[in-house]
């Protein structure tokens, strides 16, 4: 039973089974040879973090760390820990470590980009996501924060461009198509934007975001029914939140749907 024979049935087990069969697995299956591998405790620390399981995690990237201090993907799980803890002091330090040893480490100016994001400030935002994509051009974390930034920053052909890089990226990325949308949905480009919508609609049916642009493209472009459907399946997915209840509202009214409108619009004024 070699090492990457026992990686494989490993990565089988966490994608069919989830972190706790996989961890389960790893304890009953792991060679004899192989159980002081410092990249397979790396991996079963984490599996442990992404199965919540973070005591065991902590432990583990300690012993890692007493091995070898320097090891930046160990202080990066260790920041993801500290993160999951809601430690954001010790996050921001470890993040901090690890930009001290790498300026262009993905994992650290990631993180610190999406704080500064989360706090509105997209210039400096925006440069920690460039610096991250200088070491590692596919991130799509780093993509993804790129293109929001320069979105809110309204530079629309810069950030269509970093969507467009995202996609080519990943296809399955739903969130380069749904700015991909609201870039041209701001610039009047209504059958581009529903285009774009209805791409990542196809690949998450059940998303709120996707149903509610999907919807609002359509009903522009005069497709009513398929704007009706759209709001009443965002309806379906988050049936205590008012928004999609204000849009079909408004729709219904317009349509001389008074008693259904009628309805939605009390719906409306009992969640908000």
């Amino acid at each position: 039973y070699t090492r990457v024979d026992f990686v494989s049935d490993l990565q089988k087990a966490l994608e069919e089974d989830g972190p706790d069969a996989a961890l389960e697995f790893y304890d009953k299956k792991i060679p004899s040879k192989l159980k002081d591998d410092y990249d397979l405790i790396f991996l079963r620390a984490a599996i442990c973090v992404s199965g919540s399981r973070l005591d065991e995690a902590e432990a583990l990237c300690n012993a890692l760390s007493e091995r070898d201090p320097e090891n930046q993907d160990v202080i990066g799980l260790a920041a993801a820990i500290a993160k999951m803890r809601g430690n954001n002091a010790e996050k921001t330090q470890r993040m901090k470590q690890l930009l001290a040893k790498d300026p262009y480490s993905p994992i650290a100016n990631v993180e610190l980009g999406t704080e500064l994001f989360m706090k509105k400030n997209y210039k400096q935002a925006k440069n920690y996501y460039v610096k991250a994509l200088a070491r590692d051009p596919k991130n799509e974390d780093a993509l993804l924060g790129k293109g929001q930034c320069e979105y809110y920053l309204e530079r629309d052909d810069e950030a269509k461009e970093v969507f467009k890089k995202l996609i080519e990226v990943n296809p399955y990325n739903i969130e380069g198509y749904l700015y991909l949308g609201k870039i041209a949905f701001a610039n009047d480009e209504y059958k581009i934007a529903s285009d774009n919508a209805k791409k990542a609609l196809d690949l998450a049916p059940n998303n709120y975001e996707c149903n509610m642009d999907w919807g609002m493209y359509e009903r522009y472009l005069g497709h009513f029914d398929n704007a009706i459907s759209a709001w009443t399946k965002a309806i379906s997915i988050e049936p205590d939140y008012f928004l999609a209840y204000t849009y079909r509202a408004g729709l219904l009214d317009e349509q001389e749907k008074f008693d259904e409108a009628i309805k939605d619009y009390l719906m409306v004024v009992k969640l908000n």
